[in-house]
């Protein structure tokens, strides 16, 4: 009987055990742990008027935490979602350093600079022509190894098809423009679109 007992219990043990070696050794992050984040933005909030055409047409800072192991490099895609052109792109940089945790303002040579919808490296400010309010993203995806491409001018349409099956997480901040007729009317008083 207490071998039996014995017996039953090594297999309890050597099971949990099983169970816990393969769930660390399999374990690549949490993708609900990955935030994406700016100190200059909040999560739905209204974009400040100096990340525009506006402003100082500064690009923001945007932050990350909660990396998954195994991340090789990171991508970044500034996109609205426009009602003929789906997924604009207004910045794009990939092959961000493993080891890069957040991207400041008037970031320079951080990873390699992708191309936008304009054929131009580099942040895009927000300088909406239309009324009203526009939503805008900027999804940070860590990717399992780093990207390579056949083309030099690498953009978003190059960019989301290279990334399949080397996503291990991504998360996106969101947030809104809003440009008011002073605000285009002072801009066009100053040369600016």
């Amino acid at each position: 009987m207490i071998s039996r007992d014995r017996s039953e219990l090594f297999r309890i043990i050597v099971f949990v055990s099983f169970v816990f070696f393969t769930a660390s050794f399999s374990y690549s992050g949490d993708s609900d742990l990955f935030k994406v984040s700016s100190p200059a933005i909040q999560h739905q909030g209204e974009l400040p008027i100096e990340y525009t055409c506006d402003g100082g047409s500064s690009s923001p800072p945007v932050e990350w935490t909660g990396v998954p192991k195994g991340t090789k490099s990171f991508a970044l895609s500034l996109w609205h979602d426009a009602r003929l052109i789906k997924n604009k792109s207004y910045w794009v940089i990939y092959n961000i350093q493993a080891d890069v945790r957040g991207i400041p303002k008037n970031a320079k040579r951080i990873g390699v600079d992708g191309y936008n919808e304009k054929g131009l490296t580099g942040y895009d400010p927000m300088c909406s022509s239309a009324g009203g309010v526009r939503i805008y993203n900027i999804t940070v995806f860590a990717l399992s190894e780093e990207l390579k491409f056949d083309t030099e001018k690498v953009k978003i349409a190059d960019l989301l098809p290279a990334m399949e099956g080397k996503i291990l997480a991504k998360d996106t901040l969101t947030y809104t423009f809003t440009r008011s007729k002073d605000q285009k009317e002072k801009s066009k008083s100053s040369g600016k679109p």
